[in-house]
């Protein structure tokens, strides 16, 4: 990430911590930020390759709605948490043995496309629309 790029990023956080009136001292704020998204990025990979390890750390409400939706082949419209359409899908696949579509714009589908191996096996199995 160019210099440039990440004192916007940190600027951005900032404003943000100010617009929350958040009390915490800018650097542990900005760090525990950039430490969340690390956990972000890493969490989709460790759940391809080891889903029954970490499946145990996810919750879904209303699993049994879902379930209920998809067993009348009705379609389910999904909304989430800002974790991203590759551990959403990958969350959604392992729970309920479907795949999901999602929209994402072109910068995360070159993420999805250089994902590690097996996480890229697994999500060039679902459609990414741009």
């Amino acid at each position: 990430m160019e210099y440039l790029q990440l004192r916007a990023k940190i600027g951005n956080i900032a404003l943000y911590k100010k617009a929350i009136n958040n009390s915490q001292l800018n650097i542990i704020f900005i760090f525990n930020c950039f430490m969340g998204e690390s956990y972000s990025r890493i969490f989709p990979h460790l759940l391809a390759e080891n889903p029954g390890r970490y499946m145990k750390y996810v919750c879904i409400e209303g699993k049994d709605y879902v379930q209920r939706l998809i067993d009348k082949d009705t379609g389910v419209i999904l909304i989430s948490g800002h974790f991203g359409p590759m551990f959403r899908s990958l969350v959604f696949k392992e729970a309920f043995g479907k795949d999901v579509s999602s929209f994402v714009n072109t910068d995360y589908r070159k993420k999805v496309c250089n994902a590690s191996a097996i996480l890229h096996k697994i999500n060039s199995s679902f459609p990414y629309y741009a």
